[in-house]
């Protein structure tokens, strides 16, 4: 009886070890686990830092703007920033001309009655900033007509400065004084978003 019993307990122990040795020949789940933490990385924690992983494309800044052509000339707009020539605005955009990249301001301001600004004011977190343009004046045409004002300001690169702030502004004010008024309005996240992408645009172009 004890011979018979030790028979099958090896017999056991023979058929363990088998196993184990198959087992052990792939990692397990849990060992995947153990290696990420240890070492801090995961396919996922590679695809966040940007890294490409199959079909996987890392965006470009590009994919925020609205290219537009005109005479040769290329100029990119933020999604955002409206199409309509009759619409009151404050935004930048890019425009390149002989192999050139510039960062415009375009300010647009429509009224039952002129404005006539004179100067063109951005107040980023209770600190002002001066910005001066030459104005296009027209009238729309139908029942009702409305003035509009149109500034087009080309930006030095020690303005792109004020750009970054009001990008990352926690409020800004626009004010468009005129000679014996002015328009004042708070600058939407939206509009803040609008900056931070065309600089995004911009920097990236220059260094393609």
């Amino acid at each position: 009886m004890t011979k018979t019993f030790t028979k099958i307990l090896i017999g056991i122990t023979i058929c363990l070890c088998i196993s184990c040795k198959k087992t052990g020949s792939a990692p397990s789940v849990a060992s995947n686990s153990v290696h990420s933490k240890v070492t801090g990385e995961s396919k996922y924690d590679e695809n966040q830092k940007g890294i490409v992983l199959g079909n996987n494309k890392v965006d470009s800044p590009i994919d925020n703007m609205r290219l537009k052509v005109i005479n040769g000339i290329e100029y990119y707009f933020d999604h955002s920033s409206p199409k309509f020539s009759t619409k009151k605005c404050f935004y930048p955009y890019i425009k390149k001309s002989n192999g050139t990249y510039q960062i415009l301001l375009r300010i647009r301001y429509v009224a039952d009655e002129w404005l006539n600004t004179e100067n063109v004011l951005l107040t980023v977190d209770n600190k002002d900033y001066s910005f001066k343009g030459d104005v296009i004046k027209s009238e729309t045409k139908g029942k009702k007509v409305y003035k509009i004002e149109l500034l087009e300001i080309p930006l030095k690169e020690n303005m792109l400065d004020v750009m970054e702030k009001v990008a990352s502004g926690k409020e800004v004010i626009e004010v468009l004084i005129g000679d014996k008024k002015y328009e004042k309005s708070i600058m939407s996240e939206e509009q803040k978003l609008a900056f931070r992408n065309v600089l995004n645009a911009y920097n990236y172009l220059i260094r393609k």
